[in-house]
This record gives C-alpha cells, sequence and structure tokens, in this order.
C-alpha cells in the first residue's frame, strides 16, 4: 500500500469532528439522537433513574430490535451497493410478549 493510502487511512482514523455532526452530515441526526438520549439516561444517574425499572422492559426490548433491524438491513444494502457482497435479507423475529408485564 503506498504511503499516501496510509496517511489518508491514518486521516480518516483521527477524525475529531463530534458524533453529533458526523450524523449530520449523512443524515442520521435523528437516530444519533436517539441514541444519545438513551444511552445517556441509562449511563447517567438522575432522579428519574431512581424510579426506573432495573430490567429492561419489554416496549423498550421491541424498540431496541427494530432499530437492530433497521440498521442491519441498511447497512448490508450499502455493503452490496458499495463492495458486492451477496444481498441478505434481516428477518426482525418477535418473542411473544411476556405474560407477566406491568406495562
Amino acid at each position: 500500500m503506498p504511503s499516501s493510502s496510509v496517511e489518508e487511512l491514518q486521516d480518516l482514523l483521527m477524525d475529531k469532528r463530534p458524533w453529533s455532526q458526523k450524523a449530520r452530515i449523512v443524515g442520521l441526526q435523528d437516530e444519533y439522537q436517539f441514541s444519545y438520549e438513551y444511552t445517556s439516561s441509562l449511563l447517567h444517574c438522575i432522579g428519574y433513574s431512581l424510579f426506573t425499572e432495573p430490567e429492561i422492559q419489554y416496549a423498550e426490548e421491541f424498540i431496541i430490535r427494530g432499530l437492530a433491524n433497521k440498521y442491519s438491513s441498511r447497512a448490508l444494502e450499502e455493503l452490496h451497493r458499495y463492495s458486492k457482497v451477496p444481498r441478505m435479507k434481516v428477518v426482525f423475529v418477535e418473542d411473544e410478549k411476556p405474560k407477566e408485564q406491568n406495562s
């Protein structure tokens, strides 16, 4: 690999822009904002955290699985388009809702 290619790759890896800016550039600002707020609320203790269930709730799991399905499908489509990875389908398998849910 020529040294200029290695240097270009190193520059890309050392990109110091904030993730919010990167998300805006590629049109994923809504997804970034949702992920940021959700994970931030899980990581940082706030007053509301004292009153929430310690286990993940069914609705939260449903949202997370849906997002994982959406982004997996999108990633596979981009892989197919740019690197000729064979087309694959992501299948969302919904578990039966637990019988004892308080929501």
